[in-house]
């Protein structure tokens, strides 16, 4: 029996730890409310609903298959989200665990590697573009559909199958939003592009199709009317130069990117270390990732602000440009060699759409953090592929604990996963014990697994201390609706205790504060006053 037991969690136990983590989303999604948009896609449902979304499609915006989705879960308020987005979460991470994987050992540490990395988003961005409701189906859903077209797409040409929704799912990827769209788009080009002249694979007519409708689903979106007239409203409101200025800082310097890029710069260096190209080139790019890697740490978890440092000095600007140039030369670097000698193209797909989905945004009026969500899945993909490659590497796994102690701004954890780094290197240099070497890799996944822990239960006590105040204010306006909706009456409602574990509240935005009233019948008339949360 207890023989049978260790073959069980041999074989499956990625998808016990999968199964954990989908319970633990759910148990946060059981506290996750209706937030800013929400209440205005929740009155589609009240009266003409077609009607609204054809309006809705001609003077808003074209994403009308996302928003379209987004009102009929809104029927249910967020109990239906409270599976269903859990459920695009383990999606997500699944499709990302299938594309960086060779086989199913490998898969068994990209499934986990793909829970530690969604579990450190920052709060900000998945505040926006996760943990709501409309939000989620406008950046997370997106994802999860060109995560499968790409995914399905690979699998199609290189095992001979056709798929016959491929083309559809490709359709309905492409119908999403802008930058789901142009990575659906570009992604399906460079898979055919890749498998057509460097792995010499024969494409077939559901293949092309597949590239055909995703542009045609993409033109639904930006050539919808109300994307143009829109673009007339917001069009004064652009600034190239200054977007740029954005995408430079967000990308590259932003406090709650850090983790991914350090983790990226491992992927770099570990490329350069231990790969077969020992050259002068591969030597000074290796130095000069080193320096950036250790400057990144330094400045790891002592700023709050977009610019870390002080960007007025033209000579750290210049030291700042250089390293972020490197850095993009070490990732060019990694993405070539998985190409050329590794026979992997995911890599180089992932990081230029995973950049481009940044690029496109330059022409945008509003660039936020949920703009970064995208980006942050596609990086997955070489991060998780890096740490499978080097997954015997003890070093790799001690410097992915420090990064997550770091990024959680937990000096104890940072200490003991520095000890362990330094124990590692004295026990290969005078010992190699293999006993020791087992024992700090135990050490460091349990760090690891401590630390991804840590930063679940952020969330979950996060949005569960703002439960309260959420069901105090439903029951306050139920009660007040039950009373008769006296227009003279003063609705007294609460503030949530943590403003970051939730998204635009009625009190802080005007615009929320009118649809709310909408979405629960209250006259705009009437007086609604939020109280701190005692």
């Amino acid at each position: 029996m207890e023989i049978k037991v260790k073959y069980f969690f041999k074989k499956y136990w990625h998808y016990i730890v999968l199964s954990i983590y989908f319970i633990l989303l759910v148990y946060q999604h059981s506290f996750i409310h209706m937030y800013g948009d929400d209440y205005y896609y929740g009155t589609f449902l009240k009266d003409n609903f077609f009607k609204k979304h054809i309006e809705h499609y001609m003077f808003i915006n074209g994403r009308a298959l996302v928003h379209f989705i987004v009102s009929l879960m809104l029927y249910f308020e967020t109990k239906l989200f409270m599976i269903v987005n859990p459920l695009m979460i383990i999606g997500v991470i699944t499709l990302v665990a299938k594309l960086a994987a060779k086989d199913k050992d490998d898969y068994k540490i990209a499934i986990a590697s793909g829970i530690v990395l969604f579990s450190m988003l920052s709060i900000n961005i998945t505040r926006q573009s996760v943990f709501w409701l409309d939000g989620s189906f406008n950046y997370l859903f997106p994802m999860l559909l060109a995560l499968a077209t790409i995914y399905l797409l690979k699998k199609s040409i290189y095992t001979g199958k056709t798929y016959w929704y491929l083309p559809v799912l490709g359709l309905l990827a492409g119908m999403t939003v802008e930058q789901a769209t142009a990575i659906t788009f570009g992604g399906i080009l460079l898979v055919l592009l890749s498998s057509k002249f460097i792995n010499n694979k024969k494409l077939r007519f559901n293949h092309y199709l597949t590239l055909v409708l995703a542009f045609l689903g993409g033109l639904t979106v930006v050539l919808a009317p109300g994307t143009f007239m829109r673009a007339e409203i917001e069009g004064t409101n652009i600034n190239i130069m200054e977007n740029i200025k954005k995408i430079k800082e967000m990308l590259f310097l932003y406090k709650d990117m850090q983790v991914y890029n350090s983790l990226l710069l491992i992927c770099v260096i570990f490329w350069f270390s231990l790969g077969k190209d020992k050259k002068f080139l591969s030597k000074v790019l290796f130095t000069l990732n080193v320096f950036f890697f250790i400057l990144v740490l330094k400045i790891g978890g002592n700023y709050t602000a977009l610019m870390p440092i002080d960007i007025t000095s033209k000579l750290i600007s210049v030291v700042v440009l250089l390293g972020i140039l490197t850095f993009l030369i070490g990732l060019i670097y990694l993405a070539l060699y998985n190409l050329i000698i590794e026979k992997k193209d995911i890599i180089l797909i992932s990081l230029i759409l995973a950049i481009g989905a940044q690029i496109m945004m330059i022409i945008s009026p509003v660039y936020g953090y949920r703009i970064l969500l995208c980006t942050i899945i596609l990086y997955f993909i070489p991060i998780i592929s890096t740490l499978i490659k080097f997954k015997e590497n003890q070093y790799i796994w001690c410097l992915v604990a420090l990064i997550l102690s770091i990024h959680i701004i937990n000096t104890k954890l940072t200490l003991i996963c520095t000890g362990l780094i330094i124990f590692e290197y004295i026990n290969n240099q005078y010992n190699s014990s293999l006993w020791i070497k087992k024992l700090n890799s135990v050490i460091a996944v349990l760090l690891i697994v401590a630390i991804t822990s840590i930063a679940i239960w952020n969330n979950i006590n996060g949005y569960k201390i703002n439960h309260n105040a959420h069901i105090y204010n439903k029951t306050a306006i139920q009660r007040y609706l039950k009373n008769g909706a006296s227009s003279n009456d003063t609705i007294i409602l609460k503030q949530m205790p943590l403003y970051d574990y939730g998204w635009s509240y009625p009190y802080v935005n005007p615009y929320h504060m009118k649809v709310m009233k909408l979405y629960y019948g209250i006259d705009q008339e009437v007086n609604i006053e939020y109280e701190p949360y005692n």
